[in-house]
């Protein structure tokens, strides 16, 4: 009988992994897309509030931009959520000292998002704060360069 469920985490026989490492492979690879999901999307609206063009894929220096965004956005984050474990839990702080998760920024978001049931909502409040401080700090297009910007494409 086949199962109706269609997951990846059934154990391949070619996986020597436990069922512990895939669950943790698999908070990584979807706490890796996240956060480059949300730069990408970052990336573009900033670029498009200063008038630039959408990053492209085969430029270098494109990529050292979004790569850099998105170390600044993980390294931010696991500030932001180095308080997410309350002080009053002890046996959690102990964990997360056991593992030396703090010293780890992915590891960190792999700890918290095993152990926190809200995770995903932190995480999505820690994006739109850092996005909200990202766009303030963008200088923008100023009027003049709308004004010539405009003027040149007519």
């Amino acid at each position: 009988m086949d199962s109706p469920f269609l997951t990846s985490l059934r154990r391949d026989a070619s996986d020597p992994r436990s069922l512990l490492e895939r669950i943790d492979a698999q908070l990584k690879e979807r706490i890796e897309e996240a956060c480059e999901f949300f730069c990408l999307d970052l990336l573009v609206q900033l670029r498009n509030a200063n008038g630039r063009p959408a990053p492209q894929p085969d430029n270098p220096t494109d990529r050292n931009e979004f790569k850099q965004l998105v170390q600044e956005f993980i390294v931010a984050i696991s500030g932001v959520s180095r308080g997410w474990v309350p002080m009053t839990d002890t046996l959690l702080q102990t964990k997360l000292l056991e593992q030396k998760a703090l010293d780890q920024p992915l590891v960190l978001q792999i700890f918290l998002a095993k152990n926190l049931p809200d995770y995903w909502q932190r995480f999505d409040q820690a994006t739109q704060a850092f996005a909200s401080a990202r766009r303030a700090s963008s200088p923008g297009q100023s009027f003049l360069n709308r004004l010539l910007r405009v003027k040149r494409e007519e």
